[in-house]
């Protein structure tokens, strides 16, 4: 039996991989494993791959559930988009193997819904290697802080200008638009958090601030475009030549001339150097077999003992702190480098992707474009924040808000509505508007206006965050209301039966506990609806405002849903039944030509509540335009028709 891997490696890791199988494979012959174990390695020297094109090929298997390989080898900040389809770990191996583990980078590139579903295998450590020569020349030290920095690559640059050295660069950056474009954002922002304990600044925050102007800073006071952006060959032409003051890359033994120190921070003592993890996860897709085969390379290749003897031999960094204190290391590594960048810091983005539907591709790829328009495009800073948080922010209609002014118009129109409604009760105890208000008793013209209201509130549910519970308000406002404001009309159409019968004297009779019953049914089917839980949908917007709608996946809550709309439609049919009973009746003549208008127009309004629902709008604001429009029209509508335009015409009848 063959356990298979796919792992994506550049030119100087690609050997290292091909050991550990070699390793592992005379492991498991000596000790009498019935499997063997085999990697797939894709690099851009064995074919046209990319880091990108690896990403792919790994999501186009994990979607098809593909069991071709069982071990995925991938870059930690990755765990969130494949964790769902990772093994748990949790008991399969034993607390001390897991001890030995910086603990921050398994907390971080590790876990998913906190299940364990891969181990870092190798880290990569990004540093700043600083000219001695150079630095020596003018009697100057390695810069701790960003001000030292600047402050020490203008003096030099200047000197060395006034003795036409006109080909020294002052620092690379690797500012370019590959996969390390992105790092040395994070790291920049990172050294600004106010102590190496607290976390990655939040954006608009004052750390965040500050750090943007000082990358703005550094770029246009000791660096280029040209430097700043340069990519990975013109950081290794810089290392055989010396002709560089300082350049940010990985730590590894590329040269004696310089020396290697973390990044530099806003304050002495504070390092924005991170570092990448590798990591192995197990395929769930694959056969019971291979998984417990999987396990048990996992082990191996992840055990102190595999991880001390690669990073002697192959200068393969371990995530395992105490291999930096153990002297057969320490004799051919600079353990003293390494250890100043410990507690190790991740490039974490969980903290900022708040949803599954954003892909963290997108987000690193959208995340880089606003930096570089502020940097090098001349784009504001607020705009460039505002941009930055609309990746991952979701937005919610408030009252006050200085991003939309749809909230505040939606609830000016609410007042203004409630206040008529209102107002027009008091029409209802004088003289003049009786006349036209003898269809219904006073108080069954109360109780159609309270309905209109109770429809015209499911407004206020769009407020604040989404969650299921306004979901389900909303639904339940919606539903009551329109039973209620109706109820009126339906009892006096149903008294006024052309025929009596034994039905509509009951009805006749018993009004209130006809209501009650209506009623009743009504919130019968919102209470167990309610057991039924909403999912709040996504709504992702690239370069735009993110927003949440509700969404109910649930079957038996889709179920109850269709049977309240049908209850609904159930009334309306009741209505429309009676109207054509009562169509060529001389005193209901007009009555019930208003009434069936009315109740054509709230079968709409529910036609349409249902196709916005399933509707994809991609704008926040017209969404909440849409749906709240949808809600006002449907109570004022109500209202109008069956009350208001009683009170116009008494008005501006003579």
């Amino acid at each position: 039996m063959t356990i298979n891997g796919l792992a994506f490696a550049y030119p100087d890791e690609a050997n290292y991989y091909s050991l550990i199988v070699n390793d592992f494979n005379y492991y498991s012959k000596k000790n009498n494993l019935d499997f063997n174990f085999k990697i797939n390695i894709l690099t851009p020297n064995n074919s046209t791959a990319d880091l990108k094109d690896f990403n792919s090929l790994m999501d186009s298997l994990i979607n098809k559930k593909s069991n071709k390989y069982d071990l995925y080898f991938y870059y930690g900040i990755y765990t969130k988009k494949y964790g769902q389809h990772l093994l748990n770990l949790d008991n399969k191996f034993p607390k001390s193997h897991l001890d030995e583990y910086e603990q921050n980078v398994l907390k971080n590139t590790c876990y998913y819904n906190n299940h364990l579903v891969g181990l870092p295998l190798t880290i990569d450590l990004d540093v700043m290697y600083s000219n001695i020569e150079l630095l020596s020349k003018y009697n100057k030290t390695i810069p701790k802080t960003w001000d030292e920095f600047i402050h020490t690559g203008k003096y030099i640059i200047e000197e060395e200008r006034k003795r036409n050295n006109t080909e020294l660069i002052t620092y690379n950056g690797l500012f370019d638009d590959s996969e390390e474009g992105i790092l040395l954002f994070y790291e920049f922002i990172h050294s600004f958090r106010k102590t190496n304990n607290s976390p990655h600044p939040k954006v608009r925050s004052s750390e965040y601030i500050d750090s943007l102007k000082m990358m703005k800073n550094v770029f246009t006071e000791i660096s280029s475009d040209s430097e700043f952006i340069s990519n990975e060959n013109f950081i290794f032409e810089n290392f055989e030549k010396g002709n560089a003051l300082f350049i940010k890359y990985w730590y590894s033994n590329y040269t004696s001339l310089y020396e290697v120190t973390g990044l530099p921070g806003w304050k002495e003592g504070i390092s924005g150097s991170v570092i990448s993890s590798y990591n192995v996860g197990i395929n769930i897709y694959s056969d019971e077999k291979k998984i417990n085969g999987a396990v048990e390379i996992l082990k191996y290749i992840t055990s102190k003992k595999i991880q001390k003897k690669y990073l002697i031999e192959e200068e393969i960094f371990s995530p395992i702190s105490d291999l930096y204190n153990d002297k057969e290391v320490c004799k051919v590594r600079d353990c003293k480098v390494i250890k100043s960048l410990q507690p190790f810091n991740v490039i974490n983005y969980d903290n900022d992707i708040n949803s599954d539907e954003i892909e963290i591709d997108d987000y690193i790829r959208n995340y880089k474009e606003y930096i570089y328009k502020y940097i090098y495009e001349g784009l504001s800073l607020s705009y460039a924040l505002k941009k930055i948080e609309d990746i991952t922010k979701f937005y919610h209609l408030f009252i006050f808000s200085e991003y939309s002014k749809a909230g505040l118009i939606i609830l000016v129109f609410f007042v203004i509505a409630t206040m008529i409604m209102g107002s027009s009760i008091i029409c209802l105890y004088h003289e003049k508007f009786k006349p036209k208000l003898t269809l219904l008793p006073r108080n069954s013209w109360i109780l159609s206006v309270c309905g209109c209201f109770l429809i015209m509130c499911s407004i206020l549910t769009l407020y604040g965050e989404v969650n299921s519970f306004a979901c389900h308000i909303r639904r339940t406002l919606i539903s009551t209301g329109f039973i209620i404001s109706l109820f009126p009309i339906l009892h006096k159409l149903a008294c006024n039966f052309p025929e009596e019968n034994i039905i509509s004297m009951w009805i006749s009779e018993h009004r209130y506990k006809c209501f009650f019953i209506i009623l009743s049914i009504n919130f019968i089917l919102n209470g167990v609806l309610l057991s039924t839980s909403y999912d709040i949908k996504d709504t992702i917007i690239e370069d735009g405002e993110n927003f949440q709608r509700c969404e109910m996946k649930n079957q038996f809550g889709s179920l109850l849903i269709n049977i309240l709309l049908g209850y609904e439609f159930a009334v309306i049919l009741w209505i429309l039944l009676f109207v054509a009973m009562d169509w060529n009746d001389k005193i209901l003549h007009y009555e019930v030509r208003v009434i069936l208008t009315m109740v054509l127009l709230d079968t709409l309004f529910f036609v349409l509540y249902d196709i916005i629902n399933y509707l994809d709008i991609r704008n926040f604001f017209a969404y909440n335009i849409i749906v709240s429009s949808d809600y006002f029209l449907f109570a004022v509508i109500n209202y109008t028709l069956t009350y208001g335009y009683r009170i116009l015409t008494a008005l501006f009848s003579k």
